[in-house]
Order: C-alpha cells, then sequence, then structure tokens
C-alpha cells in the first residue's frame, strides 16, 4: 500500500525512514497543485551534489500530467523554485522564437556565420551584456546550432 502525504504518494517499496526524513523537502522542491507519485528516495554523498540542501538526495517520481501545455507550465514552476545554473541553460533548447529570428536573417541573405555575429549583437544590446541570459542557449545559441538550421533551410529547398 503506497503512503500519500499531500499530493505526493509514495511507493509501498521506499523505506518509511527515508520518507521522513526527505518528505519537508520534496515537498517544498516540487511544484504543487500536481500529484506525484516518488519511486525513490536516495541520500547521496555531498561530493557528487553541488546544491542547497544539507541533506544531498536523489529522487525519481512520476507526474499526473497529460499535456504538453502542463508540462512546460510545471517546468516552468519547478524552474522558478530553484535556482538554475548557467551551465545549466546552456544545455537548454533553442527557442521557436529564437529560431524564427534566425530563419529572419536568413531570409535577408545572412548565411550561419554572419546570422550568428548579427544575431549575438542585437541580444547583447537588448540585454545588456547580462552573464545569465548570454549563457542560455534557449536565446543564445551557439554558433553550431546556427549553422545547423542553416543547412536545414537549404536542404529543404
Amino acid at each position: 500500500m503506497e503512503l500519500i502525504l499531500n499530493n505526493i504518494s509514495y511507493s509501498e517499496a521506499l523505506n518509511i525512514k527515508d520518507i521522513n526524513t526527505f518528505d519537508s523537502i520534496i515537498k517544498s522542491s516540487l511544484p504543487s497543485n500536481y500529484k506525484y507519485m516518488v519511486d525513490l528516495i536516495e541520500q547521496i554523498s555531498s561530493y557528487e551534489f553541488l546544491g542547497a540542501y544539507e541533506k544531498p538526495f536523489k529522487s525519481e517520481f512520476h507526474i499526473d500530467i497529460n499535456t504538453f501545455e502542463d508540462v512546460k507550465s510545471w517546468l516552468q514552476q519547478f524552474m522558478d523554485l530553484h535556482k538554475v545554473t548557467i551551465h545549466v541553460t546552456s544545455f537548454r533548447p533553442v527557442s521557436v522564437e529564437t529560431k524564427n529570428a534566425i530563419f529572419k536573417l536568413f531570409d535577408v541573405e545572412h548565411g550561419p556565420n554572419s546570422a550568428y555575429h548579427t544575431y549575438w549583437e542585437q541580444m547583447q544590446l537588448r540585454y545588456k551584456n547580462d552573464e545569465e541570459m548570454l549563457a542560455d542557449r534557449a536565446l543564445f545559441p551557439h554558433k553550431n546550432d546556427i549553422k545547423y538550421l542553416y543547412k536545414t533551410i537549404v536542404t529543404s529547398i
């Protein structure tokens, strides 16, 4: 039988001591108004963890979400709860808005290199060299990302 605390269900395979130790941390770590099923809670050694928790842990859980929009909403709420490091944002996918801006540059005869430099100059002016924003790949794609977008445009013609 599973243990349910608020909107969080815990697998019966979990150790009750771990549940008692980490329940409050998990509740404060996850966006509310969603139903969760936690399958794993495990304390990890501090050398494997560079975070803010006094007792580092890893967790595996499922969320009761059915639509893509709900997933995006949950992810945004999760990111709002946690500071995301600059390193992590460098792995985000390039956003649709960014792709559209790059495609507009291609439409006015920019190649991949000039599109990259033009786009970066525009964005640096807009964000005033804000390092956090500049590290976010969703807004500031890498040069290879822009070359890939260009290649997809050229091969589709």
